[in-house]
């Protein structure tokens, strides 16, 4: 499985709004229902939140790892969303996030979860991963970079 299996061009977004954790996760849960990957976006959004309130999934160097398990997919999906500016996450390094790989799978899916968090932890790690997301300016830029690094 190739992370960009679980991905589609629909689902990246080049400008995630500035605000902090709730409104990037909303606009991206958002994004997913429009794009018809997702039923209950009440739900997942409700389920991220909790996820975030336990501990942040920014992981630190910019990026952040949201994520869930919900009866709303019935496939595991990935949304990516990049923002130039930064966006207050709560990382543990205590850094804006540029880079948010938020993930949702269906409620049996814990092994695929765990497989998908680990892919997107190997691919941040790269450091020309990064800077490619960050001056793409396309989606399909963007796509072209998980597909060139996972």
């Amino acid at each position: 499985m190739n992370l960009s299996d679980l991905m589609d061009v629909e689902l990246v977004d080049l400008d995630l709004p500035a605000g902090g954790t709730e409104a990037v996760l909303c606009r991206m849960v958002e994004r997913m229902h429009r794009a018809g990957v997702i039923g209950d976006k009440e739900d997942a959004l409700s389920r991220l939140v909790e996820r975030e309130k336990v501990m942040s999934t920014g992981i630190g160097g910019g990026i952040a790892i949201p994520h869930a398990r919900t009866p709303g997919v019935t496939r595991t999906v990935v949304v990516l969303g990049r923002s130039v500016t930064g966006v207050e996450f709560d990382a543990v390094d205590g850094e804006p996030v540029e880079v948010v790989f938020l993930i949702l799978g269906p409620p049996e899916s814990s092994a695929e979860h765990v497989k998908v968090l680990a892919r997107i932890a190997r691919l941040v790690k790269q450091p020309e991963f990064h800077a490619a997301v960050l001056q793409a300016e396309t989606a399909e830029r963007i796509m072209d970079a998980v597909r060139q690094y996972q």
